[in-house]
């Protein structure tokens, strides 16, 4: 028996003891990979078919490469340069415990090289070197994955360094794995299928997200932007409340409004590299502008002259007392709920749906006559509430 080894062993270093082929220089591609846009392709060599795909995040500046074997198949790769003699397991074997670094295995499993991979070794007394799977430069290996000796898939993750301007990534030696089947075998053997070289180099331009360093202030310009379309809607309200009745109450309320406002905004830069900020940016300055063109001025009439003159004309309605005194009721409430409340979200909501109260108010009168002592102790009443609101609803 030991005969028979001793003549198979001399038999596979016949075999594999033939001359080093020169090695052909490495194709350098040039890709792109951004965050948003990972970079994939099909790689095809001496049989075999998997899929690359690299990933990219700004947030920790770091490069992931995966390979990923077709349905169905299983693949391996080193991690480092690794000598055939140094894992070779004697006769047709590799031995899962002889790679320098740790690899999870099944129980009792044995991995049988094929033919036609043992024709691959052309170095001398098993001097083959296996290249890693992947190589990064320009980067540093930062996974910390387990390693396996059969995988659906082979992952590496690369920190990309400061220092480097370009990186470059070479796909080397990629093995395919198969399961033999043999009924009377209690544990499972593994077959080496041919190795598949890619030896392809790629050159990598990181397309950065200019937005990325302003992510915090780009929140907390659209939070701001909010706050002033609440501000606008409410400004918007009281212009067209005074343009439609004007008074002096409600003039000075506007100028007070529009003071506080305005104290709360400042003019924006005319532009950003990132997109995003540009255009919230156009967005707070436009606001401001509309802010700075409203303009409420009120004039006191002439003596002699009724600001609320409505014609005698039969067509004219009666004024509605009760509608006209629900509103009042509803326009008190707002007031008192805005007085005993503190925060400034719910307090702008109550002078929004205050006004709109006011608004309603205004166009009963502006439909409706008011002749009788009834209607206009009504309206008198309905404009002593809305100065008050006017009074006590000024902070926001």
């Amino acid at each position: 028996m030991n005969k028979i080894y001793r003549i198979g062993f001399l038999l596979a270093a016949l075999a594999l003891g033939r001359p080093c082929a020169a090695q052909p220089p490495v194709p350098t591609k040039t890709i792109e990979v951004s965050e948003a846009q990972p970079y994939q392709e099909v790689l095809s060599s001496n049989g075999m078919n998997v899929t690359l795909k690299m990933f990219y995040s700004q947030a920790d500046s770091t490069l992931t490469a995966r390979i990923i074997a077709d349905s169905g198949q299983h693949i391996f790769g080193f991690i480092e340069p690794v000598k055939y003699i140094d894992v070779w397991g004697g006769w047709l074997f590799i031995k899962a415990k002889k790679i320098p670094y740790s690899v999870v295995s099944k129980y009792r499993a044995t991995y049988m090289t094929k033919t036609a991979f043992r024709k691959q070794m052309t170095s001398p007394n098993f001097s083959y070197q296996f290249q890693p799977w992947i190589t990064g430069y320009g980067m540093e290996n930062v996974s910390n994955d387990k390693q396996y000796m059969v995988n659906d898939s082979l992952q590496m993750k690369f920190h990309i360094k400061k220092s480097y301007d370009d990186i470059f990534v070479v796909v080397g030696d990629v093995i395919g794995v198969s399961l033999r089947k043999m009924a009377t075998r209690k544990y499972p053997r593994y077959q080496f299928m041919p190795l598949a070289p890619f030896d392809t180099k790629y050159r990598i331009i990181i397309k950065k997200d200019p937005c990325f360093p302003y992510s915090d202030t780009l929140n907390s310009l659209l939070q701001s932007l909010s706050v002033m379309q609440k501000d606008s809607l409410l400004l918007g309200m009281l212009h067209s409340t005074f343009t439609k009745n004007p008074s002096k109450g409600g003039a000075e309320m506007f100028a007070q409004m529009k003071e506080k406002v305005l104290s709360r905004y400042s003019q924006q830069p005319l532009w950003h590299e990132c997109d995003r900020m540009w255009d919230a940016y156009k967005q707070y300055n436009s606001l401001l502008e509309d802010f700075n063109s409203m303009q409420c001025e009120y004039q006191s009439p002439e003596v002699g002259t009724d600001q609320y003159y409505i014609d005698m004309g039969d067509s004219i309605p009666p004024l509605d007392i009760p509608a006209l005194q629900k509103i009042i009721r509803l326009i008190d409430r707002i007031k008192l709920r805005y007085i005993s409340n503190t925060r400034e979200v719910d307090r702008r909501d109550l002078m929004v749906l205050g006004q709109m109260n006011i608004d309603d108010g205004y166009a009963l009168l502006d439909k409706s006559r008011v002749l009788t002592k009834e209607e206009k102790k009504a309206k008198q009443d309905f404009e002593s509430a809305v100065d008050s609101f006017y009074k006590y609803c000024q902070e926001l």
